[in-house]
C-alpha cells in the first residue's frame, strides 16, 4: 500500500460501507453549540453597541465594562464546549482506529465494537496527548525564554525555531492514535513509538499530511462559497472529510509503521 493507496483506500471505505461516516456525526454537537453561542453573543453585543453608541465605547467606562463582562461570560460558556469537542475528537480517533482495523482484516464493520474500543482506549489516548502537550510546552517555553534573553535577533530565531519545532511535532505525533489503539501502548511509550515511525518515514508522512491539509482547505473553502446551500453542503462534505482524516493515521501505520 503506497502513499496513493493509503489515500485511495480510506476514500474507498465509504463505498464499501457508508455507515463508517456515522460516528463523525458526534462532531456536529460542539459545532452546533458554538454556533448558537456565537449567534447569541453577536446578538447581545449588537444590542449594546450600535452605530450611534460605537464612539462611546472608549469614553463611557460603564458601557465598556458591560461589553467586557458580556464577552467574558460567553467565553466562559464556550470553554466547556471546547472541552466537549476535544473529548469527542479523542473518542473518534479511537473509534476510527478500530474501524480501520476491522476493514483491513476484511471483517464486517461493527460500530458497536468500535465504540466499545473507543471507551476502553479513551483515557490512554487522552493521557498520551497530555504527555505530548507537556512536551510542546517545554519546547516552546524553552524557545521563548531563549528568545527573550536574546533580544530582537533571539526572538526572530526563536520564532523560526518554533515553526520548525511545530512542524516536527505534528509529524512525530501524527501516529499517536494508531499506536495507542493498535499497539496497546500509552503515555511515554506511545510517544516514543510515534516518534520512531515519524522519524523513519518523515518524507512519506509529510506528503500525506500535506495532501490531507490541501484537500481539507479546498473542500472547506470551496463548499462554503456555494450560494444559498453552501453551509449545508460544506457540513455534509466535512462529515466525510473528517471521517477520512481520522482514518489516515491508521492506514499510514499499517503501511509504514506496523512491524512486519
Amino acid at each position: 500500500m503506497s502513499i496513493e493507496k493509503v489515500l485511495e483506500y480510506s476514500f474507498g471505505l465509504f463505498k464499501r460501507d457508508i455507515k463508517v461516516v456515522l460516528p463523525n456525526v458526534l462532531s456536529w454537537i460542539p459545532s452546533a453549540l458554538l454556533s448558537l453561542i456565537l449567534f447569541q453573543a453577536t446578538s447581545t453585543l449588537g444590542k449594546m453597541v450600535s452605530l450611534e453608541t460605537f464612539e462611546k465605547i472608549f469614553t463611557d467606562v460603564n458601557l465598556l465594562w458591560q461589553i467586557i463582562q458580556t464577552v467574558l461570560v460567553y467565553v466562559m460558556i464556550s470553554i466547556p464546549v471546547f472541552i466537549l469537542s476535544a473529548v469527542i475528537s479523542i473518542f473518534l480517533y479511537c473509534a476510527y482506529s478500530d474501524i480501520t482495523r476491522q476493514s483491513l482484516k476484511r471483517q464486517q464493520i461493527s460500530l458497536a465494537s468500535s465504540f466499545a474500543v473507543a471507551k476502553t482506549k479513551f483515557w490512554p489516548l487522552a493521557w498520551t496527548y497530555t504527555v505530548e502537550f507537556l512536551i510542546g510546552l517545554l519546547v516552546f517555553g524553552t524557545l521563548l525564554a531563549l528568545g527573550i534573553f536574546g533580544g530582537l535577533i533571539g526572538i526572530a530565531l526563536a520564532i523560526f525555531a518554533g515553526v520548525i519545532a511545530l512542524f516536527l511535532m505534528i509529524m512525530f505525533f501524527y501516529e499517536t492514535p494508531a499506536i495507542v489503539v493498535l499497539e496497546n501502548r500509552s503515555g511515554w511509550e506511545a510517544v516514543k513509538r510515534s516518534y520512531e515511525i515519524g522519524r523513519k518515514n518523515l518524507g512519506s508522512l509529510f506528503i500525506v499530511v500535506l495532501i490531507v491539509g490541501l484537500i481539507s482547505g479546498v473542500v472547506t473553502n470551496g463548499m462554503a462559497s456555494i450560494p444559498y446551500f453552501g453551509l449545508v453542503i460544506s457540513n455534509l462534505a466535512l462529515l466525510f472529510l473528517d471521517a477520512w482524516k481520522y482514518m489516515i493515521p491508521n492506514l499510514f501505520y499499517y503501511e509504514y509503521g506496523k512491524k512486519k
